[in-house]
């Protein structure tokens, strides 16, 4: 993987299974910023450990298994809390619609204060 983004860095990941060093891993990554100075290409933090024979293969398959496993962690509390959110406004959209009626008080836009409230939940 790669030395950006948001999911949980693969430098990191080595450093912390005690893999590699934080000085091996700031090594391969000023080497991959140097090659993608000269070259324009960038590549993964991974292959210039590989290449340069920082780490093995199986080494490597290990710590992107377990930078996978974390990233679908994420992504899958990421969703659950969508998945409340829905919830919950639909729970206050149903709420606010039983005690409020439609015809009552106008916002400045002209519609009713159930429609704007409404539509301000749906922008979320």
């Amino acid at each position: 993987m790669s030395s950006g983004g948001v999911d949980q860095k693969l430098g990191q990941i080595l450093i912390r299974q005690n893999i590699l060093s934080a000085e091996e891993v700031a090594r391969a990554l000023a080497a991959q910023k140097e090659h993608e100075l000269k070259t324009g290409e960038r590549l993964k933090l991974g292959q210039i450990l590989l290449f340069t024979k920082t780490l093995t293969l199986e080494k490597l398959q290990e710590a992107l298994r377990h930078q996978t496993a974390k990233s679908n962690q994420i992504r899958e509390k990421s969703k659950k809390s969508k998945e409340v959110w829905d919830s919950d406004r639909q729970v206050l959209e149903e709420t606010y619609r039983s005690f409020i009626k439609p015809k009552e008080s106008k916002s400045a836009g002209g519609d009713s204060l159930v429609t704007t409230f409404i539509k301000f939940l749906k922008r979320k």
